[in-house]
């Protein structure tokens, strides 16, 4: 993975990815941050533990590849660049970020393999029930709420 991305919006990327996360000890997940660079697209990925978040931006001249970094490390670094870009590249067990210095920032591993979040599209395949989606049956449920909702407006509370 490498990339080339202007500083500043690299920071607001961040800046709303961190707002994704909880920080939560006992949920190791809620402090990393996932990086993927994909079809010239890069997703910041967070979580709070129920909720994911995704942040994407596109890009040019760069190499697909993912990796997840501790987020606390990564919020307090990229806002002190202050260079035009910074430069990101996945080495063997770090990710170096090259600004106004070089810095590297560790990768967690979990046996011995990178940390994954769950990917968005395939987590949208998995909640499917043969042509229906589970989204579908959020919004289904959602307008037979509000319709039944609006047809007992009418009707008198009970005692």
């Amino acid at each position: 993975m490498k990339f080339e991305i202007n500083t500043t919006k690299f920071q607001e990327m961040l800046k709303k990815s961190v707002s994704g996360a909880s920080f939560e000890v006992l949920q190791p997940l809620s402090t990393y941050i996932g990086i993927e660079v994909k079809d010239n697209e890069l997703m910041l990925t967070t979580t709070d533990a129920n909720n994911f978040m995704y942040v994407k931006e596109s890009l040019t001249d760069c190499e697909d590849g993912y990796v997840t970094v501790g987020l606390d490390t990564l919020s307090k670094l990229v806002p002190k660049i202050t260079s035009e870009t910074i430069k990101v590249s996945l080495e063997d067990k770090y990710l170096k970020i090259v600004g106004n210095g070089s810095y590297k920032i560790d990768i967690p591993m979990e046996n011995g393999k990178i940390i994954h979040f769950p990917n968005p599209e395939a987590s949208a395949e998995m909640h499917k029930i043969g042509d229906i989606s589970l989204v579908d049956v959020v919004l289904f449920a959602m307008f037979t709420g509000i319709v039944f909702n609006n047809l007992r407006d009418d009707l008198p509370l009970a005692n």
